[in-house]
């Protein structure tokens, strides 16, 4: 919301006190005649998402507490209802907190400019905010957080995006080509550096740490040792795509939620004075407790088709909300297959499976979702859910989780999903998701592995099949910073050793 002082305020008073600010704020609200708003307004309510909220921000010199008190209130009767009105109490609550933007702090004020008096719904049409800002200690840990100055300030900066999780290999003809290092036959390789911190969604509490700018990651550059940058040469680099896994150290389970705002993660090549960092080496460790010879793995399907909201039979809009789902059932459409999403070759068939799923039906009546997976059926129901108005409920939500036992030796999952109810019956699949064990045995041309119960022990050798002299392992615990896993190889076995108590080490090997 952009606005004007003069528009917004009619009276600002400040008076500074030593240690502490108080200044007023004084408003009258332009109120609609036609629909519960004001001029300015915002709508920001998770749980009455229809009444309007005064929003005021202002910046502090530091952080702190904030201390708001409502004066000369002024209140007109309404006769526009609302139902979310029983979320209101007979006097004004101001919200006030500090938010931090990098080494920026601001103060903000939110206030809903409505009351129940008597059981009859009034408006604020004038006030006065008495603030109070008082300034809180902070730690010299916390003073000195936020970075001054971007590492992209100087140098040659070239974006690119990455989808896929994995190691990436950026070569003369990316870099020249794609990039558009013009250049490139006369840098120094030695000083090529790559930036990123890697996909998966931000989180959304501003208390959560988080980077407040891009790091440096390790690279590996082939042929760099001349100086020059040969059209045989190439960057090797680990990438972390726009769905980033996660791993539950409580449940020990994993998941790889969709990212519901992009499809793409951004890496950067810079080219500036200094060398870059590359890719160290990381000895094994001897004398192992624990031998590791099998590993866990998930995939998930979860594809952002629709907004369900978009469907309402009201033609509510283009949709509302962070839920998106994927595939589409209906009378005509009752049967899907996906096998091929899930490809776990050499499944550690003594081991447990975890399915998780969830699923929606937008009718008025019960619908039936049955998931099989290798031959075992798991239905599950989903009750009805009248569409109403805009504004109300539009399809029910049913969650499945549920361990198996395979039965005999596989080497693939067979994936299927059908959906059963009666006329005009319309479900969607929101995700599917499949955590298991498998041997460890190299396939393809790049794999990844950890092992859940390495945890248990002070270190891990372990131990992988299929090997080659060719094949590289690098330790991709902290993804910015990875590691080349120093290696023994005896004809197509290959171990190492790794200290792995209360650290779940993760492993990529490129090829």
């Amino acid at each position: 919301m952009k606005f004007t002082i003069t528009s917004l305020f009619s009276t600002l008073f400040l008076t500074f006190v030593f240690g502490q600010n108080t200044f007023q704020v004084t408003q009258t609200l332009e109120w609609s005649d036609k629909e519960l708003s004001f001029k300015g307004a915002v709508f920001s309510l998770n749980n009455a998402p229809t009444l309007p909220v005064f929003n005021y921000r202002f910046p502090m010199e530091s952080n702190g507490r904030i201390a708001v008190e409502v004066s000369d209130a002024q209140f007109t009767p309404l006769s526009i209802n609302d139902k979310n009105s029983k979320f209101l109490g007979n006097n004004i609550q101001p919200n006030a907190f500090v938010s931090q933007n990098r080494n920026k702090y601001f103060g903000n004020i939110q206030i809903v400019p409505l009351r129940l008096k008597d059981g009859r719904l009034e408006k604020l049409t004038h006030f006065t905010l008495i603030v109070t800002t008082l300034p809180e200690k902070l730690s010299l840990k916390t003073e000195l957080r936020g970075t001054k100055e971007s590492v992209l300030k100087d140098g040659d900066i070239y974006k690119f995006a990455v989808k896929e999780t994995g190691i990436h290999r950026l070569d003369y003809a990316f870099l020249k080509n794609e990039l558009k290092v013009s250049n490139l036959d006369q840098i120094d390789p030695r000083t090529i550096k790559v930036y990123g911190n890697g996909g998966g969604m931000l989180p959304e509490a501003n208390k959560i740490e988080r980077p407040d700018d891009l790091i440096e990651n390790n690279i590996l550059v082939s042929g760099e040792e001349d100086g020059k940058f040969d059209g045989g040469d190439f960057i090797l680099f680990y990438a972390v795509g726009s769905d980033k896994g996660q791993f539950d150290p409580l449940s020990k389970t994993f998941s790889k939620p969709k990212n519901i705002y992009d499809d793409e993660a951004f890496y950067y090549v810079k080219i500036s004075s200094g060398n870059g960092a590359r890719l160290p080496n990381q000895a094994s460790v001897a004398n192992t407790q624990y031998n590791s010879t099998t590993f866990n793995d998930f995939q998930r399907v979860e594809e952002d088709k629709t907004n369900l909201l978009a469907q309402h039979p009201l033609n509510c809009g283009q949709g509302s909300g962070k839920l998106w789902v994927g595939d589409f059932f209906s009378e005509g459409i009752k049967e899907k297959s996906y096998t091929d999403k899930f490809p776990f070759p050499n499944i550690a068939v003594n081991e447990p499976v975890l399915v998780r799923a969830q699923f929606v039906a937008g009718n008025s009546f019960s619908s039936t979702f049955n998931l099989t997976v290798a031959g075992q059926s798991m239905p599950v129901g989903v009750s009805g859910s009248e569409p109403g108005d805009c504004e109300g409920s539009y399809g029910s939500l049913s969650t499945l989780e549920q361990t198996l036992r395979l039965q005999g030796s596989l080497t693939a999952l067979d994936v299927n999903l059908s959906y059963s109810a009666g006329t005009g019956s319309r479900g969607w699949l929101d995700f599917i998701e499949i955590a298991c064990k498998r041997q460890l045995v190299f396939v393809g041309s790049q794999m990844s592995f950890r092992d859940v119960n390495s945890l248990n022990y002070i270190s891990t050798n372990f131990q992988l099949s299929n090997a080659n002299a060719n094949l590289l392992v690098w330790d991709i615990t902290k993804p910015q910073t990875p590691q080349n896993q120093q290696i023994t190889l005896s004809g197509n076995q290959l171990s190492f050793g790794r200290n792995t108590v209360g650290v779940l080490r993760e492993f990529w090997e490129p090829f």
